[in-house]
Protein backbone atom coordinates (compact mmCIF):
# COMPACT_ATOMS: atom_id res chain seq x y z
CA UNK A 1 0.00 0.00 0.00
CA UNK A 2 1.41 3.36 -0.75
CA UNK A 3 1.15 6.24 1.41
CA UNK A 4 0.33 9.63 0.12
CA UNK A 5 1.16 12.78 2.59
CA UNK A 6 -0.38 16.45 2.29
CA UNK A 7 1.99 18.57 0.02
CA UNK A 8 3.09 15.59 -2.41
CA UNK A 9 2.68 15.82 -5.82
CA UNK A 10 1.02 12.92 -7.94
CA UNK A 11 -0.07 12.35 -11.03
CA UNK A 12 -3.98 11.79 -11.86
CA UNK A 13 -5.38 11.08 -14.97
CA UNK A 14 -8.80 12.48 -16.73
CA UNK A 15 -10.28 12.41 -19.53
CA UNK A 16 -7.40 11.02 -21.15
CA UNK A 17 -5.35 14.03 -19.90
CA UNK A 18 -2.47 13.16 -17.57
CA UNK A 19 -2.60 16.22 -14.51
CA UNK A 20 0.34 16.57 -12.31
CA UNK A 21 -1.02 17.53 -8.84
CA UNK A 22 -0.23 18.32 -5.20
CA UNK A 23 -2.29 17.16 -2.55
CA UNK A 24 -3.32 19.75 -0.29
CA UNK A 25 -5.72 17.84 2.17
CA UNK A 26 -6.02 13.84 3.33
CA UNK A 27 -9.32 13.20 5.09
CA UNK A 28 -10.93 10.25 6.35
CA UNK A 29 -12.75 9.54 3.16
CA UNK A 30 -11.13 11.69 0.72
CA UNK A 31 -8.12 13.48 -0.74
CA UNK A 32 -8.22 17.17 -1.74
CA UNK A 33 -5.98 17.81 -4.44
CA UNK A 34 -5.05 21.22 -6.73
CA UNK A 35 -4.20 20.68 -9.96
CA UNK A 36 -0.05 22.01 -10.86
CA UNK A 37 -0.15 21.81 -14.59
CA UNK A 38 -1.71 19.20 -17.73
CA UNK A 39 1.01 17.44 -18.79
CA UNK A 40 2.31 16.34 -22.56
CA UNK A 41 1.23 13.12 -23.47
CA UNK A 42 0.59 11.33 -26.39
CA UNK A 43 -0.05 7.57 -25.53
CA UNK A 44 -3.74 7.81 -26.67
CA UNK A 45 -5.03 7.87 -30.52
CA UNK A 46 -6.70 10.85 -31.64
CA UNK A 47 -9.61 8.19 -32.22
CA UNK A 48 -11.54 6.19 -30.86
CA UNK A 49 -11.57 2.33 -32.14
CA UNK A 50 -13.70 -0.67 -31.47
CA UNK A 51 -12.91 -3.88 -32.41
CA UNK A 52 -15.68 -6.32 -33.00
CA UNK A 53 -14.15 -9.67 -32.60
CA UNK A 54 -15.54 -12.64 -33.90
CA UNK A 55 -15.36 -15.06 -31.17
CA UNK A 56 -12.97 -17.27 -31.47
CA UNK A 57 -12.02 -20.61 -29.58
CA UNK A 58 -9.17 -21.32 -26.81
CA UNK A 59 -7.73 -18.83 -25.39
CA UNK A 60 -7.43 -16.93 -28.49
CA UNK A 61 -9.83 -14.10 -26.97
CA UNK A 62 -7.36 -13.38 -24.08
CA UNK A 63 -4.59 -13.42 -26.49
CA UNK A 64 -6.77 -10.97 -28.87
CA UNK A 65 -8.03 -8.27 -25.95
CA UNK A 66 -4.65 -7.95 -24.43
CA UNK A 67 -3.09 -7.22 -27.93
CA UNK A 68 -5.69 -4.85 -29.17
CA UNK A 69 -5.43 -3.13 -25.73
CA UNK A 70 -2.30 -2.18 -26.66
CA UNK A 71 -2.51 -1.57 -29.76
CA UNK A 72 -4.54 1.57 -29.09
CA UNK A 73 -8.40 -0.25 -28.95
CA UNK A 74 -11.15 1.62 -26.60
CA UNK A 75 -13.40 -0.95 -26.87
CA UNK A 76 -13.96 -4.64 -27.54
CA UNK A 77 -16.76 -6.56 -28.31
CA UNK A 78 -16.92 -10.33 -28.61
CA UNK A 79 -19.28 -10.56 -31.71
CA UNK A 80 -21.10 -13.62 -32.63
CA UNK A 81 -21.16 -14.29 -35.84
CA UNK A 82 -22.52 -17.02 -37.88
CA UNK A 83 -19.28 -19.43 -38.08
CA UNK A 84 -17.96 -18.83 -34.78
CA UNK A 85 -17.06 -22.37 -33.27
CA UNK A 86 -16.90 -21.27 -29.71
CA UNK A 87 -19.89 -19.88 -28.51
CA UNK A 88 -20.07 -17.38 -24.95
CA UNK A 89 -23.63 -17.81 -23.73
CA UNK A 90 -25.97 -18.54 -20.40
CA UNK A 91 -23.87 -18.40 -17.08
CA UNK A 92 -20.51 -18.27 -19.05
CA UNK A 93 -21.31 -14.52 -20.38
CA UNK A 94 -20.32 -12.31 -16.85
CA UNK A 95 -17.71 -14.89 -16.06
CA UNK A 96 -15.80 -14.86 -19.64
CA UNK A 97 -16.18 -10.78 -19.52
CA UNK A 98 -14.97 -10.32 -16.33
CA UNK A 99 -12.16 -12.28 -17.44
CA UNK A 100 -10.96 -10.62 -20.47
CA UNK A 101 -11.38 -6.82 -18.40
CA UNK A 102 -8.98 -8.07 -16.11
CA UNK A 103 -6.91 -8.58 -19.39
CA UNK A 104 -7.50 -5.42 -20.70
CA UNK A 105 -6.76 -3.61 -17.02
CA UNK A 106 -3.56 -5.07 -16.95
CA UNK A 107 -1.89 -4.74 -20.55
CA UNK A 108 -3.33 -1.11 -20.00
CA UNK A 109 -1.45 -0.49 -17.11
CA UNK A 110 1.34 -2.01 -18.74
CA UNK A 111 1.44 -0.03 -21.66
CA UNK A 112 1.21 2.83 -20.14
CA UNK A 113 -2.39 3.99 -21.26
CA UNK A 114 -4.52 7.00 -20.23
CA UNK A 115 -7.55 4.66 -20.11
CA UNK A 116 -8.65 1.07 -19.28
CA UNK A 117 -10.34 0.27 -22.59
CA UNK A 118 -13.92 -1.57 -21.81
CA UNK A 119 -14.77 -5.22 -22.84
CA UNK A 120 -18.59 -5.59 -23.48
CA UNK A 121 -20.46 -8.31 -23.70
CA UNK A 122 -21.01 -10.41 -26.51
CA UNK A 123 -23.56 -9.34 -29.52
CA UNK A 124 -24.47 -9.76 -32.41
CA UNK A 125 -24.27 -7.64 -35.82
CA UNK A 126 -28.17 -6.44 -35.56
CA UNK A 127 -27.60 -5.58 -31.80
CA UNK A 128 -25.32 -2.69 -32.74
CA UNK A 129 -26.00 1.15 -33.21
CA UNK A 130 -23.98 1.04 -35.88
CA UNK A 131 -24.92 5.10 -36.54
CA UNK A 132 -22.88 5.53 -34.24
CA UNK A 133 -19.43 5.46 -35.75
CA UNK A 134 -18.22 7.36 -38.78
CA UNK A 135 -16.19 4.88 -40.16
CA UNK A 136 -16.92 1.37 -40.48
CA UNK A 137 -14.56 -1.47 -41.31
CA UNK A 138 -15.11 -5.13 -41.91
CA UNK A 139 -11.67 -7.01 -43.10
CA UNK A 140 -13.02 -9.87 -45.37
CA UNK A 141 -10.96 -12.74 -47.14
CA UNK A 142 -12.83 -12.82 -50.23
CA UNK A 143 -12.04 -8.82 -50.63
CA UNK A 144 -10.18 -8.29 -53.63
CA UNK A 145 -10.23 -4.55 -54.66
CA UNK A 146 -10.58 -2.54 -52.04
CA UNK A 147 -7.26 -2.60 -50.16
CA UNK A 148 -7.30 -1.48 -46.08
CA UNK A 149 -4.71 1.02 -46.91
CA UNK A 150 -6.44 2.53 -49.77
CA UNK A 151 -9.91 3.54 -47.32
CA UNK A 152 -7.45 4.77 -44.56
CA UNK A 153 -5.93 7.70 -46.64
CA UNK A 154 -9.59 8.60 -48.19
CA UNK A 155 -11.14 8.65 -44.26
CA UNK A 156 -8.05 10.02 -42.69
CA UNK A 157 -10.35 12.39 -40.55
CA UNK A 158 -12.18 9.65 -38.77
CA UNK A 159 -12.80 9.66 -35.06
CA UNK A 160 -15.25 6.71 -34.18
CA UNK A 161 -14.01 3.87 -36.25
CA UNK A 162 -15.65 0.24 -35.91
CA UNK A 163 -13.42 -2.36 -37.16
CA UNK A 164 -15.14 -6.31 -37.68
CA UNK A 165 -12.55 -9.20 -37.78
CA UNK A 166 -14.29 -13.00 -38.13
CA UNK A 167 -13.77 -16.00 -36.48
CA UNK A 168 -11.82 -18.90 -37.58
CA UNK A 169 -14.70 -20.06 -40.20
CA UNK A 170 -14.64 -16.58 -41.27
CA UNK A 171 -17.56 -14.01 -42.05
CA UNK A 172 -21.00 -15.60 -43.94
CA UNK A 173 -22.28 -14.32 -47.30
CA UNK A 174 -25.63 -13.11 -45.05
CA UNK A 175 -23.25 -11.33 -42.90
CA UNK A 176 -21.54 -9.32 -45.43
CA UNK A 177 -24.43 -7.80 -46.93
CA UNK A 178 -25.64 -7.25 -43.46
CA UNK A 179 -22.88 -5.01 -42.41
CA UNK A 180 -22.57 -3.68 -45.80
CA UNK A 181 -26.14 -2.18 -46.12
CA UNK A 182 -25.05 -0.99 -42.30
CA UNK A 183 -22.36 1.10 -44.04
CA UNK A 184 -19.24 -1.00 -43.97
CA UNK A 185 -16.40 -0.74 -46.39
CA UNK A 186 -15.11 -4.24 -47.38
CA UNK A 187 -11.20 -4.09 -46.74
CA UNK A 188 -8.73 -6.41 -47.91
CA UNK A 189 -5.86 -7.00 -45.20
CA UNK A 190 -3.15 -8.35 -48.13
CA UNK A 191 -2.88 -11.38 -50.69
CA UNK A 192 -2.24 -13.75 -47.81
CA UNK A 193 -5.25 -15.10 -45.25
CA UNK A 194 -4.61 -14.68 -41.97
CA UNK A 195 -5.57 -16.03 -38.66
CA UNK A 196 -8.36 -14.46 -36.20
CA UNK A 197 -5.75 -13.64 -33.90
CA UNK A 198 -3.31 -12.17 -36.12
CA UNK A 199 -5.66 -10.33 -38.44
CA UNK A 200 -7.10 -7.91 -36.13
CA UNK A 201 -3.67 -7.01 -34.89
CA UNK A 202 -2.61 -6.53 -38.38
CA UNK A 203 -5.11 -4.54 -39.18
CA UNK A 204 -4.75 -2.19 -36.24
CA UNK A 205 -1.53 -1.46 -36.71
CA UNK A 206 -2.12 -0.24 -40.23
CA UNK A 207 -4.45 2.02 -39.06
CA UNK A 208 -2.32 3.02 -36.46
CA UNK A 209 0.59 3.95 -39.00
CA UNK A 210 -1.98 5.76 -41.65
CA UNK A 211 -3.83 7.67 -39.00
CA UNK A 212 -1.39 8.39 -35.84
Amino acid sequence: MIKLTEGEQIVLIKNKKELLCRIDKIEKNSIIVYVVEELDSDSEPPYDITLFQGIAKGDKLDFIVEKAVEAGVMEIVPFKMARSIAKIEGKDVAKKVERFQKIAKSAAQQCGRLVIPKVQEPKTPKQVDWDAFDLKLLCYEDENKTTLKEVLKSNSSAKRIALVIGPEGGISPEEVAFLTEAGFLSVSLGKRILRCETAGLYALANIQYELD
